[in-house]
């Protein structure tokens, strides 16, 4: 079963703050929105100017993904965030093609 998006949100959140209350769940929903917000940019730095070998699978843009925040977050958490931008897609992370 796949998750949806509020719950994909709160397990980024979770993987983000593991002492976050898991009762909580707009607060986690806030903190993955935040750690995605915060990654945006470093993605969008190293996918968008690639997004024209993205028009496959989402698989393909979750690794493009993973590959950009490899160094900055854990492997479970860029996973997640892979997840959550692989769902919304290349036109949502960088636009209408130039």
């Amino acid at each position: 079963m796949a998750l949806s998006d509020d719950e994909l949100l709160m397990e980024i959140g979770r993987l983000a703050d593991p002492r976050a209350p898991l009762n909580n769940p707009p607060a986690l929903i806030a903190k993955g929105e935040a750690v995605v917000a915060r990654n945006l940019e470093r993605v969008r730095g190293v996918v968008c100017p690639r997004r024209h070998l993205l028009d496959g699978p989402e698989a393909t843009l979750a690794a493009a993904v993973i590959g950009a925040l490899a160094d900055h977050l854990t492997l479970g958490l860029a996973s997640a965030v892979a997840a959550y931008v692989a769902r919304r897609g290349v036109l949502w992370l960088c636009g209408e093609p130039r």
